[in-house]
């Protein structure tokens, strides 16, 4: 059941989620695997920064940029070798530079790469923090690192067919001759290695690339399976230990997919085949007083507008001067549009998919608890399983009670309650359960169900409300939808 309910997750995010356009026409969800938007395809460094990216060895400088220019830092360098360990560094709080504060981000790094060996800082008891670092000073870091895993002697060619080879300094000569030996750095397009060069973020993306591959991945034979739309390119070789070698070559490619031609179109990625959208139909305005229902995305008119009518001197239908805040406005419309289900108003519609799936939207206004509700009953036509969520309002609010059951063969197997809030909640947003019942092993799986859903939940509530009530989720707080 647990596999179950996470299948169910990321059916129903690929229902809500938006994906960014990209040129041509073209929509893609290549930067749900790679985000930064300022590498571009056909750069030389690009493959090393998606290696860097996807095997966790180096992180952007913000959620969508990497900054491929920018300098690199001595301590930088050291997290980046810590990061291409795996190592838990979280032990190591004490060094002896003088320069390198406790409890800092880098502090722990540096003091593992000083035990370790991979660094004896730049004299005067002081590592040389923020201290841009040159070409040869990270060639000496990884090779002090690299070496304590080799069992092989390398072949050192000799440096005199480079221009620049006598700037080496004596310190770093071993160190570098190791990187040409080894491929870890190669001449620019001078035939010169830059030894005293700064280092850049993509260099130093570009040697860890080199090392992985050429020298640390030397125990066996990379085998790298074919990226897909949403699988990476792994190693599949066996690699001597449990679990085979982990390295990532590149990220997913992502899907691909046209623009839709209309409000109808399914949508299909242009690669796989995967059916990623079904169509929404017409995004229309609400019919108000004096304009029709006009269609957002294609501009299609619906009807006529509807035409003023007079209530205790205000117009009935578009309220003027009649409601004292959203959450009465709503009442009104519920009670006066709404169809009457026993004890509730309701305004319903109900959703068919393609692929046999369907879902059941209501907005509705309890007579007795004299509460609205927004409610979605979805149904799994292939699996016969169902998700049932309810939120909850007696005004307009900054956090609103919700409940969600999962039922399987019509009984509910997993249930719960919680409280969202509505001035931040988004497609990204996490939510956890204040209360739950069912198998402890699937409280996460449930939990993680519930913000994607409640996405699917607003989505059809807003198509009822703009038609029928003259509002919008975001009337009821929901400014992020």
């Amino acid at each position: 059941m647990k596999l179950r309910i996470t299948a169910l997750v990321m059916a129903l995010i690929m229902i809500v989620l938006s994906i960014p356009v990209s040129a041509e026409g073209k929509y893609t969800t290549a930067k749900d695997y790679f985000p930064f938007t300022d590498i571009a395809e056909n750069k030389w460094y690009t493959p090393a920064v998606k290696f860097c990216y996807v095997n966790g060895f180096m992180k952007g400088v913000s959620n969508s940029l990497f900054d491929p220019s920018s300098i690199t830092t001595r301590e930088q360098m050291i997290m980046i070798i810590a990061n291409m360990t795996k190592e838990d560094i979280s032990s190591y709080t004490e060094t002896s530079f003088n320069d390198v504060l406790p409890g800092k981000w880098y502090t722990s790094a540096i003091a593992w790469a000083e035990e370790k060996g991979y660094t004896d800082g730049i004299g005067e008891n002081k590592f040389g923090l923020g201290l841009k670092i040159t070409r040869e000073e990270a060639v000496v870091m990884f090779y002090n690192h690299a070496v304590s895993d080799l069992t092989e002697p390398f072949d050192a060619e000799s440096l005199t067919s480079y221009k620049d080879h006598k700037d080496v300094s004596d310190w770093a000569m071993e160190a570098v001759l190791w990187a040409v030996a080894n491929g870890v750095i190669k001449g620019d397009n001078r035939n010169c290695i830059d030894p005293k060069g700064i280092m850049t973020r993509v260099q130093a993306a570009q040697m860890i690339y080199n090392l992985q591959l050429s020298v640390l991945g030397t125990s066996h034979k990379h085998e790298f399976t074919e990226p897909s739309c949403t699988e990476p390119a792994r190693c599949i070789s066996e690699d001597g230990v449990e679990g085979g070698c982990k390295l990532i070559l590149s990220p997913a490619k992502g899907h691909s997919y046209d623009i839709p031609e209309n409000c109808e179109s399914y949508v299909t990625c242009n690669d796989c085949g995967e059916l990623l959208f079904t169509p929404k139909g017409h995004d229309y305005t609400a019919a108000t007083c004096v304009s029709p229902m006009t269609c957002r995305k294609c501009g299609k008119i619906e009807g006529a507008a509807l035409g003023h009518t007079v209530e205790i001197g205000v117009c009935g239908r578009c309220g003027e001067g009649l409601f004292k805040d959203n959450y009465q406005k709503l009442t009104y419309y519920l009670k006066e549009k709404g169809a009457d289900r026993g004890s509730t108003k309701q305004l319903h519609a109900r959703i068919n998919y393609k692929n046999g799936d369907y879902a059941e939207q209501i907005v509705g206004y309890d007579l007795i608890g004299n509460t609205c509700y927004i409610r979605l009953f979805y149904r799994f036509a292939k699996k016969g399983d169902n998700i049932d969520m309810k939120i909850y309002f007696d005004s307009i609010s900054s956090s609103y009670t919700y409940t969600v059951d999962y039922l399987v063969d019509g009984k509910v197997e997993y249930s719960g309650t919680g409280t969202v809030d509505a001035y931040s909640f988004n497609k990204n947003t996490s939510l956890k359960l204040d209360s739950y019942s069912g198998k402890d092993t699937s409280r996460k799986s449930l939990e993680g169900l519930c913000a994607p859903t409640l996405m699917l939940l607003f989505d059809g509530a807003d198509h009822l409300l703009t038609g029928c009530a003259d509002m919008s989720v975001k009337d009821l707080g929901f400014k992020n939808f």
